[in-house]
């Protein structure tokens, strides 16, 4: 198989002069043009093969080859003090161009051996080679077990033993870093229960990944910002579901999925000194027994409108006397409810719904506004008394801008109907449906931001805060499918 993925990406940012927030270079006008091409190329040879060792044993193989290419090339560019009416680059006092690219290219050879005995008793084990320019040899193992135990029963249908081990990695490191591995172990179980109506699934996992790569601040003496290997990051963890076929009936089924998980993230070691990851003036410190870009300052004990003016004064606020952990950007427990309902054979309708928690989000868009006194507290003496602790608490802590993350999305719904095959076969399809689809339609949250899930950063950054950051947008799709 041979796979071409073109990627054009093209960002444009424009901030008049005179308009819109003072900040940093701001109101003296700004626009930015980013152009981001990208092609990945992928290369990829199966083939297996099946053999009867005796009476009750079975054996599959399969190897094959894989050619992975990546090209990205990157060109930014910002112009500065913009000339009333002036809205690109050229026209800009101040004008800054990055370009960059990178090439990444890795070969791999690979081997999965399958014993099955009787169909109960699975052993599979695998080898993964991978070399390249930017990547030295590297070999990746994985281990599986699975065991469907003997005796079913009117209430136990059947029950399933699994366990697995398997080394991989993240990303390309390039630049003289070590490559991130990680390695994890895991064990759980399946069954089905109440005539296969109802499916009940666990899993425990513990994993470790050293030589972590990340982009770090570290103190002065130990140099400038920038990638390095920093120490290992474990995570232990549970994930359950349950799969119910509620109704069942010639008219109607409804099926419901639930699943839940908790994660547990520590560093467990470094190679440096405890670090600031974080940016922007937000201290996230990565340093052994915390999660990782955990957030550290001077936490907020209390506050009190002690003269009873409906004013919180900076006297009002009581902060604690060091600095210390306030909290993980990481989620540390979360589930998912879908909903799926088919009435007939020609309508159904299907929701998800998703929860996290156990995080903090810095909400980096208030302070800014706070700083510039528009914000609500700054100006409005009926703002929540929480709020105005929060501002009248700066400069000696920014942690009443530190808030809980936790939500509730409505993350889809969708509606299909299928078509009679008479309207289907007037444009010659044996099948034809019809689905409206909706993502990211509403949020539950005390986050007091547009959405607690964003990081200005990016996805794959450590440091994270909102920083007027855009949430997913919310969209509607229509698909027409047809059969032939």
């Amino acid at each position: 198989m041979v796979g071409i993925d073109r990627v054009v990406q093209r960002d444009e940012a424009l901030q008049r002069a005179g308009e819109g927030p003072d900040l940093s270079i701001g109101r003296a006008g700004y626009v930015a043009h980013d152009r981001l091409n990208g092609v990945y190329r992928t290369v990829d040879v199966t083939a297996a093969a099946a053999f009867r060792l005796s009476a009750g044993v079975t054996a599959r193989t399969t190897g094959g080859f894989q050619d992975v290419k990546h090209e990205l090339e990157l060109l930014d560019s910002l112009g500065s003090f913009l000339p009333p009416g002036g809205t690109t680059p050229a026209q800009a006092a101040n004008l800054s161009l990055r370009w960059a690219s990178q090439t990444v290219r890795t070969t791999a050879l690979f081997v999965e051996q399958q014993l099955v005995w009787r169909e109960r008793l699975f052993l599979t084990g695998a080898l993964r080679r991978e070399s390249g320019p930017d990547v030295p040899v590297t070999l990746y193992p994985q281990l599986g077990f699975s065991w469907l135990v003997p005796g079913a029963t009117q209430i136990v249908q059947s029950l399933r033993l699994r366990a697995a081990y398997g080394v991989t990695r993240r990303g390309v490191a390039g630049g003289g870093l070590k490559q991130e591995r990680t390695r994890g172990l895991e064990g759980g179980f399946d069954a089905r229960l109440a005539a296969s109506r109802l499916s009940l699934g666990a899993t425990v996992y513990d994993q470790r990944t050293t030589d972590v790569v990340a982009l770090v601040n570290p103190p002065p003496s130990f140099g400038p910002p920038g990638l390095a290997n920093v120490g290992e990051i474990g995570n232990k963890g549970i994930e359950l579901t349950l799969v119910a076929a509620l109704l069942r009936s010639p008219g109607a089924t409804w099926d419901v999925s639930l699943s839940a998980w908790g994660n547990r993230n520590r560093v467990l070691q470094m190679t440096t000194p405890p670090m600031n990851v974080g940016a922007l003036g937000v201290r996230q410190v990565m340093a052994p027994g915390f999660p990782l870009g955990s957030y550290f300052g001077v936490p907020i004990l209390g506050y009190a409108d002690v003269n009873g003016d409906g004013l919180i004064a900076p006297g009002e606020v009581h902060l604690g006397g060091s600095s210390g952990f306030l909290g993980t950007p990481l989620p540390t427990e979360g589930g998912m409810v879908s909903s799926a309902v088919s009435l007939g054979r020609r309508l159904r309708f299907s929701t998800l719904l998703e929860y996290r928690s156990g995080n903090s989000q810095m909400n980096l868009s208030e302070e800014a506004r706070c700083l510039q006194h528009t914000c609500r507290a700054a100006n409005d003496p009926a703002a929540p008394l929480a709020e105005q602790a929060a501002w009248a608490a700066y400069p000696g802590t920014w942690a009443g801008w530190l808030e809980s993350a936790r939500f509730l999305k409505l993350r889809a719904v969708a509606v299909t109907v299928t078509l009679p095959s008479e309207v289907a076969g007037r444009i010659g399809a044996r099948d034809m449906t019809l689905t409206l689809s909706g993502r990211n339609l509403a949020t539950w949250t005390s986050y007091s931001g547009m959405d607690p899930e964003v990081n200005a950063l990016g996805t794959q950054a450590i440091a994270t805060m909102d920083l007027f950051t855009q949430p997913q947008a919310r969209f509607w799709t229509a698909r027409v499918d047809l059969s032939y």
